[in-house]
């Protein structure tokens, strides 16, 4: 079969396409046809090496991926043989969880293993492209804003980087939960598309101070919720942009983990900064449940053969994208 392996850590060309032989599933696991698998800022990571994080090489990125099921190992029920499912890429591994496609081969294959526990089936009127957009970033953004963040209808939200696969997912969740949302970006085309994905108010930070536009939105009040997964220098802008009793939303670093501080605005304004890792099961069938009734319409910027797989991943790096990149094996 066809894979996209790391071999050793570096830049994209580090990843290889290469060839396997078919995998065989252990007690316990299924192997699945890889339909579709989205890439994520993850993927990026494992193939340029995480400090003080080291994987165990040769990998096989790619943590969201739908498929159908095409073989069963013992203690499988056959019943799993033919359909079509998504994985929840967060496994149990020796009573610890891991992640697929970071710590164990995730899904940029033809053929890819996983434990059946994982498998949430897929209804035929989801496609497999819309799957494969949501475990990583719109579970993880699900969480974000409902079980740690708590938006409400009503509040005014601001997300940081809106038009990456994250960033997306919360401006369309947070629409959703009945927020007014502004959503922040570099270049005016991201702008006016961000609009077209629901954005009450769209920010180019490339011309503009976006904790200036966002006071000047918010009438000199500030706004409720930030939404930052991007670190670097956003941070300290958006500690600026919110209300006194605000809140800001994390879950990762994208642009850089250990950013300028300025605490003062934390204990002037009185506000809370609160961290969000990864998703729930939960959330993911919540998530299908969503796109299967049509109240959620995954974005998805492009779908792309395997071998245009290098492409693609510069495409991510370079923040050139708007939304989801679909690879299909």
């Amino acid at each position: 079969m066809r894979v996209a392996a790391v071999h050793a850590h570096g830049g994209i060309e580090q990843l290889k396409l290469e060839t396997w032989p078919d995998p065989a599933p252990k007690a316990g696991e299924v192997v699945i046809a890889v339909k579709a698998c989205g890439l994520n800022h993850l993927d990026l990571f494992v193939i340029r090496g995480m400090p003080g994080l080291p994987l165990e090489l040769p990998i096989i990125p790619g943590g969201d991926f739908a498929g159908v099921v095409v073989a069963v190992g013992e203690g499988v029920r056959r019943r799993w043989l033919g359909r079509r499912v998504v994985v929840d890429p967060w496994v149990l591994r020796d009573g610890k969880r891991i992640s697929l496609g970071e710590h164990a081969n995730g899904g940029l294959c033809e053929k890819a293993v996983a434990p059946a526990e994982n498998l949430i089936p897929l209804a035929d009127e989801v496609p497999f492209e819309t799957a494969a957009t949501l475990p990583i970033a719109y579970g993880a953004a699900y969480r974000m804003l409902t079980t740690r963040g708590a938006v409400e209808a009503g509040e005014l939200v601001l997300v940081i980087g809106a038009s990456g696969g994250v960033g997306v997912a919360s401006l369309q969740l947070a629409k959703l939960l009945g927020a007014k949302v502004i959503a922040c970006t570099l270049g005016a085309v991201k702008a006016d598309k961000l609009r077209s994905c629901g954005a009450d108010w769209a920010i180019d930070y490339g011309a503009e101070d976006f904790s200036a536009a966002a006071w000047r939105i918010s009438e000199r009040r500030g706004v409720d919720v930030v939404i930052n997964y991007t670190g670097g220098d956003t941070w300290v802008p958006s500690l600026k942009a919110l209300r006194r009793g605000g809140r800001l939303l994390t879950c990762g670093a994208t642009a850089g983990f250990d950013p300028k501080e300025d605490i003062r605005y934390i204990w002037t304004r009185e506000l809370t900064i609160i961290g969000s890792n990864g998703w729930e099961r939960r959330a993911l069938h919540r998530l299908l449940n969503m796109a299967h009734g049509g109240w959620l319409k995954p974005v998805i910027d492009r779908v792309v053969p395997f071998e245009r797989l290098h492409e693609a991943l510069r495409a991510l790096s370079d923040r050139e994208i708007l939304g989801k990149i679909i690879v299909t094996p």
